[in-house]
């Protein structure tokens, strides 16, 4: 009997060794790595030339003026679009993440057009991707518009940040309006990186536009198209030189239309 309880006993001292080791197998497991936050660049189009060029004083060439006033229907639909997702995004660059369990968090507050606006990113693991939210706290001064916690933003990406896609949405009176769907692709953040954007068609006036923002180095392309899909806008330029072309369906007889450093009209092609 004494040898049977003797057995016992080290066998029970043995168990709870092991119960002790694997409870400090659990306790010790790392804390997961935290994906890099969204790139602005997924949400940042660089159309400066066009602002510039239509406030410079003096006459511009027609064929930079026609390539200006279709960057301006951009300018409106997406581009004003993209202007708060881009400044929450590049405020979470300067946050560490905490994980909570769950998902890792960035959370702070940050400035957007002189307003004081909360954010909250949040990158959920989901097998070999990551979904993204993005909920903001504040106050829209155009639309006299108050909003807490909204979802501004989902994305999913794969483990890195290289390419993905979004879907932005903007508080209205109604409740929430989603106003743009986009993918990404981004080699190179100064140098290499395709952007397409839809904007859903019930979104007023601009509804059913499409368009797609690539950058090759100096060179950058907005191509975009009308819900209309036989009416396409293309236009390119460089960023260095300001020489570029417009191809448009309703301008120069469907023909591309180049513009030089000065951005007065010549012919084509200019090096392009």
């Amino acid at each position: 009997m004494k040898t049977y309880i003797t057995s016992f006993r080290f066998a029970l001292l043995a168990a709870l060794l092991l119960f002790v080791a694997a409870c400090d197998t659990v306790e010790s497991q790392p804390e997961p790595v935290a994906p890099e936050a969204l790139p602005e660049a997924a949400f940042s189009m660089d159309l400066s030339l066009f602002d510039a060029g239509a406030a410079k004083e003096g006459a511009q060439g027609t064929n930079f003026l026609s390539a200006a006033i279709r960057v301006l229907v951009v300018n409106t639909g997406i581009y004003s679009v993209l202007y708060v997702p881009a400044q929450v995004t590049a405020a979470a660059q300067t946050v560490e993440p905490t994980w909570d369990g769950e998902a890792f968090v960035w959370a702070a507050d940050t400035l957007v057009n002189g307003q004081k606006d909360g954010f909250k990113l949040t990158a959920t693991p989901d097998g070999n991707a990551v979904a993204w939210a993005m909920e903001v706290s504040g106050y829209d001064e155009r639309n006299d518009l108050r909003f807490t916690d909204f979802l501004l933003y989902e994305a999913r990406t794969g483990l890195d940040t290289n390419e993905g896609t979004f879907g932005i949405s903007y508080p209205t009176e109604q409740g929430s309006l989603r106003v743009l769907n986009g993918t990404y692709e981004i080699v190179d953040e100064a140098t290499d990186s395709t952007i397409r954007f839809a904007i859903p068609a019930d979104v007023p006036e601009v509804g059913g536009l499409k368009a797609t923002y690539r950058q090759e180095g100096i060179w950058f392309t907005l191509d975009v198209t009308e819900p209309d899909p036989a009416k396409r806008h293309i236009m390119r330029w460089n960023t260095e030189t300001n020489e570029g072309s417009v191809t448009a369906y309703d301008y120069n007889n469907g023909e591309e239309a180049c513009w030089d450093a000065s951005l007065q009209n010549v012919d084509c092609p200019v090096g392009i």
